[in-house]
């Protein structure tokens, strides 16, 4: 007799009841496991298209819905994972065209619960893959969709792409693409991308379209999409190449030059077609920070004399790499930007514009900004700007980026007074914390001892982009003295955010939180037994905040 579990209109009644955006895990309970065939509804599905697929005997299966511990049928998001980095696990001998066939066998097992897929894919089955999943009639709830395209600069692959492909169904719950092309400064940035085919195939598909984000030289056709009103155009102003014939060490040496496929009129285009529905904007010359940054003495100065259009019903506009915008400071005034409410100013490493000149092209005019964001590298000249420039700013986030030694040079302490006299009444006061310095903690220890003397401060985030090998040995040869979080106390909230911690750290910290009733908070960090015990004698909540 067949379980009522596996009957899909009891399901279906079951899961009508349970709010699918909030539940974390859900068990069942039965005589035989293999009569549910259901372990959890979890906040992930992780594909991985050379081992998923692959039972026991190491031979593909005609029927994927066989070899997986979870009914595909209740998966929320699923994260198809194919990378350059895990090359032992990738069989030499496995088709690609015989995972594209499984994944799209897949497809007919998912049914009404998943909202989101995310591939991370490379150049070569990036087309093969993304379409395979996609093209059956199935997802009849998907609100998004993100591709990360991976491309290994030292591996440059000639294949013969479709640059025109079939259309994808028509599914008008989708509200959100991304796409994404990792690294951005690669030798192939300019030239014809396969994937750009299928990303307007998804575009053509998504007729509710609400949000697009690119990070490409890509400037896709905006024009269907009415109902558009957040848009990211991250570009690339250089293009990396690897310099080969040193000692066979390509990987370690590169040259860089201008990218002329960063066209302003395609990029100034491509808003002008949403013009007045959009209300979220996110400008930006890359390349995009890696965790060991860049060495600017070797990145040719590159500058572009791009300005923003008229946007009538704009509310936020973010400018990553505001230093490579000569003339965007003209722009930012009232006439241009009429309903403006927040501004988010990021500084890189690359640009030869200062913020100190970039704000003094800036009319003081605009007083409908409430809300600021900065980042900063480096200690800026141009403080006594900004409160004359939106004298209205009622919350501010303030980010500092450290790499290296770079963190230690940081004078939070001058940066956070300066910007407290910018205004009389702060409302909100945040503090951003990116480090990727191999000495994470202890710059954080020394940021927070500063900030802890400020009032003003309502919140820290902090986010460590470290390799874990490196975070591993940075515990053992820098500890640290987490008692300084004994401090937070002054802030409303103090959290880790995408950050790795092995588990006597966490372990620490967790009681150090509940012993004094502290502010910490944990986003999407994780925890590795990596050198250490399997065993642990605290209880975490492993669904809510940390993933092992």
């Amino acid at each position: 007799m067949d379980s009522p579990l596996s009957n899909q209109v009891i399901l279906n009644k079951i899961f009508s009841k349970l709010d699918l955006h909030t539940i974390k895990l859900v068990r069942f309970v039965s005589q035989e496991w293999s009569e549910i065939g259901a372990s959890c509804i979890g906040r992930q599905i992780i594909l991985d298209p050379y081992d998923v697929f692959l039972p026991k005997s190491s031979e593909l299966v005609e029927n994927p819905g066989t070899v997986f511990t979870f009914n595909p049928r209740l998966a929320r998001r699923i994260n198809m994972h194919d990378s350059y980095y895990w090359p032992a696990r990738k069989p030499h001998n496995l088709p690609v065209d015989k995972i594209a066939a499984m994944l799209s066998l897949f497809s007919t097992h998912i049914n009404q619960f998943t909202t989101q897929v995310e591939f991370f894919v490379q150049k070569a089955t990036c087309q093969k893959y993304v379409t395979a999943l996609l093209t059956r009639n199935e997802f009849p709830c998907l609100k998004s969709i993100s591709v990360t395209v991976e491309e290994d600069v030292f591996h440059v692959i000639d294949d013969e792409y479709r640059m025109e492909i079939d259309p994808l169904p028509v599914r008008p719950s989708i509200k959100s693409i991304t796409y994404k092309l990792d690294p951005l400064v690669n030798c192939i940035v300019a030239n014809t991308f396969p994937f750009r085919g299928v990303f307007n195939a998804m575009l053509a598909s998504a007729p509710n379209l609400q949000k697009v984000s690119i990070v490409d030289n890509f400037y896709p056709n905006l024009e269907n999409c009415r109902a558009l009103d957040s848009l990211k155009l991250v570009g690339s102003l250089i293009t990396q190449k690897p310099l080969v014939g040193l000692h066979g060490l390509g990987g370690y040496s590169y040259i860089f030059g201008k990218d002329d496929a960063f066209e302003e009129k395609k990029f100034l285009r491509t808003i002008l077609q949403v013009q007045k529905t959009l209300r979220h904007l996110v400008i930006g010359a890359g390349p995009e920070d890696t965790p060991f940054g860049w060495n600017p003495s070797s990145i040719p100065d590159t500058a572009t004399d791009y300005r923003l259009p008229l946007l009538p019903n704009l509310e936020s506009l973010e400018i990553l790499g505001f230093g490579c915008f000569d003339k965007i400071g003209e722009t930012l005034n009232s006439i241009i930007l009429p309903r403006m409410k927040y501004i988010s100013l990021v500084e890189t490493e690359l640009g030869s514009t200062t913020m100190d000149q970039i704000l003094a092209k800036v009319k003081p005019d605009n007083r409908a900004v409430e809300e600021l964001s900065l980042q900063f590298l480096r200690d800026p000249e141009a403080f006594h700007r900004f409160g004359v420039l939106w004298p209205n700013v009622k919350k501010l986030t303030v980010s500092f980026k450290g790499k290296y030694r770079l963190a230690a040079s940081l004078n939070y302490a001058v940066i956070i007074q300066s910007l407290s006299n910018c205004w009389d009444k702060l409302d909100q006061f945040h503090v951003k914390l990116q480090l990727s310095c191999y000495e994470w903690g202890t710059f954080c220890s020394e940021a927070v001892k500063s900030l802890a003397k400020f009032s003003g401060v309502k919140s820290i985030d902090v986010q460590s982009s470290v390799i874990p090998d490196f975070y591993y040995r940075e515990a053992a040869v820098y500890p640290v003295d987490w008692d300084f979080l004994l401090l937070t106390k002054t802030f409303n909230s103090f959290t880790f955010r995408d950050t790795e911690f092995t588990i006597p750290t966490l372990e620490g910290i967790v009681r150090l939180r509940e012993a004094h009733q502290l502010p910490i908070q944990f986003n999407k960090c994780q925890a590795s037994r990596q050198g250490f015990s399997w065993a642990t004698t605290l209880t975490i909540p492993l669904d809510k905040w940390v993933d092992f």
